[in-house]
């Protein structure tokens, strides 16, 4: 199972809540300590989006940050490879 998207999680309240669930995990969270600082865009402040995997590993994780990325959304896009 794959979750991805924009969150909306302001707070990281909701990553926290799936973080408890043995089955799920988030992909930068895992690799890098943290969810990925993907808005705005072109300066990115605020940990938004996420992908969220279960039964399966992720590897290298990676934010889309340049053109033509930062100039097709306000959010960066997030990238990584899944393993079943």
């Amino acid at each position: 199972m794959i979750i991805a998207g924009d969150f909306n999680d302001w707070q990281l309240q909701g990553n926290t809540a799936l973080a408890r669930r043995d089955y799920l995990h988030e992909a930068f969270e895992r690799h890098h300590g943290r969810p990925a600082k993907t808005y705005p865009a072109r300066f990115p402040l605020l940990r938004l989006d996420r992908i969220y995997l279960r039964n399966a590993n992720s590897h290298e994780p990676r934010i889309l940050g340049s053109k033509p990325w930062t100039h097709l959304s306000n959010h960066l896009p997030l990238a990584v490879e899944v393993h079943l």
